[in-house]
């Protein structure tokens, strides 16, 4: 089949660009000194998981009970889920998935452990527990120190459960190279100030998790604080896009991008971002402004391309002298 015979809106990935992300990201952990455990919740996919496992991944991390549930079903293994999870009936599922799975699952509170212990216990299992602490994004978790040692004891008295080590997100590392490479020396400080409490307190810690996509290049300024095994859970590779043919269609003369936001971002600030669009290759390059949540016109522009549709962020320089 011709892509051209697909039908409209259809999504395609370039395997080269993409297994080129994939290595690009495995071989920037690789340097820095950490292991890689990818977040699944770009590609929710058991063959793009897969591959990054190929690559010396650690393991996977996603953000919901049932993600974890479709990437078990598909033999994967080592599975973080690095959300805040409530309620009796999806920490009964954790428990289950952890009989036949390596399970760990991230927490800030006690309440959640008691309900967690009592499933593992129901289920004769042992899941894992990673402590999640805040390093100045004030998302979730507790703040470095004895508030964090504190929940860990606690944990480590509870049957069914086993404290791992800690967890959290560079989510306040944003911005450009420099923003985000001074930003990565202030969560070093936080991530310092967590170990050195457990330190003092004699407590082991055998994992340390956290990262983003943005703070990639800067991990080694965090990895120079740890003692020992670490690693980062990033969402999608900082690199080319792999996303090639969101197809377009041109109605009465005017194309129009049969792509909203859900499909070409997860997350509000993506959906923000310009993007450049490349269409089919007798039309020209041009400019969504703003993508929203059904299909939007595409916008003349300044220049030209040939190929296939791709999605590519611009800079607001660029933005600007579109138009």
């Amino acid at each position: 089949m011709h892509y051209r015979e697909l039908s409209t809106p259809s999504l395609t990935i370039d395997l080269d660009v993409m297994e080129h992300n994939l290595d690009r990201m495995a071989q920037s952990c690789r340097e820095q000194g950490v292991g890689l455990r990818p977040h699944t919740k770009t590609h929710k996919t058991p063959q793009v998981a897969r591959l990054q496992m190929e690559r010396g991944a650690v393991g996977l991390t996603v953000a919901k009970v049932g993600e974890a549930e479709v990437m078990a079903q598909a033999g994967l293994d080592e599975i973080l889920v690095a959300y805040p999870i409530f309620g009796r009936e999806k920490l009964e599922r954790l428990a289950r998935l952890a009989c036949e799975r390596e399970i760990l699952i991230s927490l800030d509170n006690e309440r959640t452990a008691q309900e967690l212990s009592r499933a593992s216990r129901a289920q004769g299992t042992t899941v894992g527990v990673l402590v999640e602490f805040d390093v100045g994004y004030r998302r979730c978790g507790l703040r470095p120190g004895a508030e964090c040692v504190e929940l860990a004891r606690k944990i480590e008295k509870l049957p069914g459960l086993e404290f791992r080590g800690l967890m959290t997100y560079f989510g306040n590392v944003w911005g450009t190279v420099e923003e985000r490479r001074s930003e990565a020396v202030e969560v070093a400080k936080h991530v310092a100030c967590a170990l050195e409490a457990f330190a003092q307190a004699r407590v082991e810690v055998a994992i340390v998790s956290g990262g983003s996509t943005p703070s990639m290049p800067s991990l080694r300024h965090v990895a120079s604080r740890l003692a020992g095994p670490s690693s980062v859970s990033s969402g999608v590779p900082a690199s080319s896009p792999a996303v090639r043919a969101l197809r377009c269609v041109p109605p009465t003369g005017h194309p129009a991008a049969e792509a909203a936001a859900s499909t070409t971002a997860s997350s509000p600030a993506a959906r923000r971002t310009e993007f450049a669009v490349t269409v089919n290759p007798d039309l020209p390059r041009r400019m969504v402004p703003r993508l929203v949540s059904r299909p939007g016109w595409i916008w003349p522009a300044y220049s030209i391309s040939s190929g296939e549709l791709r999605v590519q962020k611009r800079s607001g320089s660029d933005w600007r002298k579109a138009w």
